[in-house]
């Protein structure tokens, strides 16, 4: 039927009349309603019959087929569930080293390989929380940066700004040195005769395995050194 160029289908469950104004509806649009839509489904959805041996044996194998993940994967998966009902098996006792909580971990987990940094992967702490808390350092390692930066603005000015070792006079390149360091002996770390005036090359030359850290301070680079033309720079 036609109305104003509109067309009308009959729904398959109760047939009412259904208004299409889109093409594509023609072929699409079979209901009035989700609840109509449901109810077809419904009833012409065909019942399995669990008491047929073969069919539903057919049926389990199908679903017991695993999916395309490794060995390894579905053995942690599976302690995984096992740990949730209360069983350790496959796991090791390891006590946390920062609280002292005993707790268990799988062997895929605690595997002992090395890695890149060339350490083994044991863990040993139960949480994230314990294992930053482990990391920081105690209050008497930890460094005052005020006092620091008062320390370090002293030696500027008893060597006149200039580095003791090349002479260099730009303010922009000059660090203050420990002579013994802070670690070691934390109770001359503040003291002024401890310290001097180095441009940051002398001072790369003294912490040779901390190049790229000193660096970092004045964020320059390797690659772009500045020229060794400039009268008073260090080569």
């Amino acid at each position: 039927m036609t109305r104003l160029g509109l067309k009308y289908k009959e729904c398959l469950h109760c047939g009412q009349k259904i208004e299409i104004k889109i093409r594509r509806d023609l072929i699409r649009k079979k209901f009035c309603c989700r609840s109509c839509a449901g109810k077809y489904h419904s009833e012409k959805k065909s019942i399995f019959d669990w008491n047929n041996k073969e069919a539903s044996e057919k049926l389990k194998k199908a679903l017991r087929k695993p999916h395309r993940i490794t060995k390894a994967l579905l053995k942690a998966a599976k302690e995984r569930g096992l740990k949730k009902r209360g069983k350790k098996i496959n796991s090791d006792l390891i006590v946390c080293q920062h609280c002292g909580k005993e707790f268990f971990i799988s062997h895929c987990r605690n595997n002992g390989k090395i890695s890149k940094w060339g350490q083994k992967q044991i863990s040993q702490y139960c949480s994230n929380k314990c294992r930053q808390l482990a990391s920081r350092k105690p209050d008497k390692l930890k460094i005052d940066k005020t006092r620091l930066k008062e320390w370090r603005l002293k030696i500027f000015e008893r060597d006149s700004y200039i580095c003791q070792k090349c002479g260099c006079k730009r303010k922009r390149l000059l660090q203050a040195h420990h002579k013994k360091s802070k670690e070691r002996y934390p109770e001359i770390a503040y003291d002024i005769d401890n310290g001097e005036t180095l441009c940051i090359y002398c001072h790369m030359k003294e912490h040779p395995k901390l190049k790229n850290f000193i660096l970092s301070s004045l964020k320059l680079k390797l690659e772009q050194p500045y020229a060794s033309e400039i009268p008073g720079m260090c080569p």
